[in-house]
């Protein structure tokens, strides 16, 4: 009878002890990433998408892209540099000819405290992107224009890209 009521007392104890903090719900608003609108160099208010479109990270990861209505992509800035580079590869009318382009994205960090099941999330203030020159071929991305240099939330587009 008395490990019974203890049992039943631990129970008791272990279902109060969760607090609201204890989860972090998905509602709740984490590190944003960068969202990128794609947009036609000749007619600036159309949206352009692509054949096929491969994103690549410093580190190896990978975001491909094969869908031509799609105009609009999120990347994901490091959280632990002030500096992240990608590089944007597209087809060229689907043939083996391939032409990349690097993208220097330079920001300043601020991390603020959500709870303690969420931890930090970050956001980036005064984004910058740089596109580097090649040597050997010309750049298919013709523009960078920063739509909001303050990376809070993924609701409307960061930076529009002309190509």
């Amino acid at each position: 009878m008395l490990k019974k009521l203890l049992f039943f007392i631990a129970i008791i104890i272990a279902a109060n002890s969760c607090t609201r903090d204890d989860l972090c719900s998905a509602a709740k608003q984490t590190t944003s990433k960068l969202v990128i609108q794609f947009k036609n160099f000749e007619n600036p208010s159309e949206n352009k998408g692509f054949t096929s479109l491969s994103v690549i990270t410093d580190l190896g990861d990978v975001i491909v892209v094969n869908d031509s209505t799609t105009s609009l992509i999120t990347i994901p800035l490091f959280v632990r540099a002030d500096i992240t580079s990608y590089r944007f590869i597209k087809d060229i009318n689907d043939t083996i000819t391939i032409n990349v382009d690097s993208i220097s994205f330079n920001y300043r960090r601020v991390d603020e405290y959500l709870n303690r099941a969420c931890s930090f999330k970050t956001i980036f203030y005064d984004v910058n992107a740089l596109v580097v020159p090649e040597d050997i071929t010309t750049n298919w991305i013709r523009s960078i224009e920063i739509v909001n240099d303050t990376i809070e939330n993924e609701n409307e587009a960061h930076i529009n890209i002309f190509h």
